[in-house]
C-alpha cells in the first residue's frame, strides 16, 4: 500500500510577479518610472504655477504620467510592504489566545512526519 502526502501550501502571488522578468530588472524599471514621472509632473506643475494656468487643466502627457505614477506606486507599495499596509487597515484580533493557537499549529505541522513509518 502506497501512502501519498499532499502539500497544501498555496503559492503566494507577489508584487514582483507583475512582469515575467528578473526581479532586479523589474525593480529597476518601476523605480526609474516612478522617479521620472514624479520629476515630470513636478516640473510641469511648477511651469503651470509660473504661468498662472490652473492645475486641474491637464493635457494628455500629464494624464499618461499620472496613470504611470499610480501603476508604479502600486507596484512599489506591493513590493516593499503590502503586509505593513494591510496591518494598518485590518486590525489584529483582540483575542489574546489566537496567536498561541497559531504557534501551536505551526509547531505541530513542523514536527509531523514527512514520510510514513516503516
Amino acid at each position: 500500500m502506497k501512502v501519498k502526502f499532499v502539500d497544501h501550501e498555496q503559492e503566494v502571488v507577489k508584487a514582483s510577479d507583475a512582469l515575467p522578468l528578473p526581479l532586479y530588472f523589474t525593480n529597476a524599471v518601476f523605480f526609474t518610472l516612478f522617479f521620472s514621472v514624479v520629476y515630470f509632473l513636478l516640473t510641469s506643475w511648477r511651469e503651470k504655477i509660473r504661468t498662472n494656468t490652473p492645475l486641474h487643466v491637464i493635457d494628455l502627457s500629464e494624464i499618461v504620467a499620472i496613470i504611470a505614477f499610480v501603476a508604479s506606486f502600486i507596484y512599489l507599495l506591493g513590493f516593499f510592504g503590502i503586509d505593513f499596509v494591510q496591518s494598518l487597515i485590518l486590525q489584529p484580533s483582540n483575542d489574546i489566545w489566537a496567536a498561541d493557537n497559531d504557534e501551536e499549529e505551526i509547531i505541530i505541522k513542523e514536527d509531523a512526519r514527512k514520510v510514513p513509518c516503516g
